[in-house]
């Protein structure tokens, strides 16, 4: 009997969290001026069977990131929002610190020395060559799970910046190939990309106004997951960018999985905004 109490109770559990609301009311209907403090993704791509990745994705990632960033802009402002500057939001004063302050806290809780954490903040801009980031713009790895402190150092920012709310974007990229089983045998063929974004939203007061599931890398289950119409060629496993008509369509191709993704996400935002 207990046991089936228990597995009654668990199914409710998650049951509730699947359908939590991704927005929370009426705090969200408050919010007309933004601004998107972080856009990031592994820069590591792989197949989404882990048999290979993206090489020289270095030759890509500034446009990439900025395409993102342009992309997810204009699909925010379907919403009725107005999204205050890139350039204007990493020159506050506020900005840097509130990064790196939630990789202070990252550090205390996983137990790391004071002189350790600021060693490691020291040496953080090694760690975003890692990472696909718009210019001059901090990576919300570490924001993204959305602690007590981040949420009320994000709120703090947001009147800083003069904005209602703040967001930070979570993109994630893999390709597929386009014939798995010939792929799977000789490595070779060509892939499609595919892009899932998820988007985290503080109001000035602190509160998480939008909270849309964290991504696991390659995850088919993420609903904003969506496939670039092109296709490049896979050899070994791998896509390798080697010469400018390569650099154009990776470069298509990662526009257009995020441009459908990005759409994606703002339509279950609408979608939950709407509702009473």
């Amino acid at each position: 009997m207990r046991r089936v109490l228990l597995s009654c109770l668990l199914s409710i559990a998650l049951l509730s969290f699947a359908c939590a609301p991704i927005v929370k009311k009426p705090e969200i209907d408050q919010v007309k001026k933004v601004a998107v403090v972080s856009l990031y993704a592994p820069a590591l791509v792989p197949d989404v069977g882990g048999f290979g990745m993206i090489t020289n994705i270095n030759r890509v990632k500034k446009t990439v990131a900025k395409d993102a960033y342009d992309i997810y802009v204009k699909e925010l402002t379907k919403l009725g929002w107005s999204v205050m500057p890139a350039h204007v939001v990493v020159k506050n004063k506020l900005y840097a610190k509130t990064f790196d302050a939630a990789r202070l806290y990252k550090d205390k809780d996983s137990g790391a020395s004071n002189f350790m954490a600021k060693l490691m903040n020291a040496g953080a801009k090694l760690a975003e060559y890692g990472e696909i980031l718009p210019e001059g713009m901090k990576s919300g790895s570490e924001m993204h799970v959305m602690r007590k402190e981040d949420a009320e150092a994000l709120g703090k920012l947001a009147k800083g910046l003069g904005v209602d709310a703040v967001l930070i974007v979570q993109l994630d990229y893999c390709y597929r190939p386009r014939n798995p089983t010939i792929a799977r045998v000789s490595g070779t063929g060509h892939a499609h990309l595919n892009c899932s974004s998820s988007v985290r939203a503080v109001d000035k007061n602190g509160v998480a106004v939008v909270t849309m599931p964290e991504l696991d890398q390659c995850n088919d289950q993420a609903k904003t997951k969506a496939e670039s119409e092109k296709a490049i060629l896979m050899l070994g496993g791998q896509i390798s960018i080697m010469n400018a008509e390569q650099v154009t369509v990776i470069t298509e191709m990662f526009r257009d999985s995020t441009r459908k993704s990005a759409a994606n996400a703002v339509a279950q935002l609408q979608k939950a905004m709407q509702q009473p």
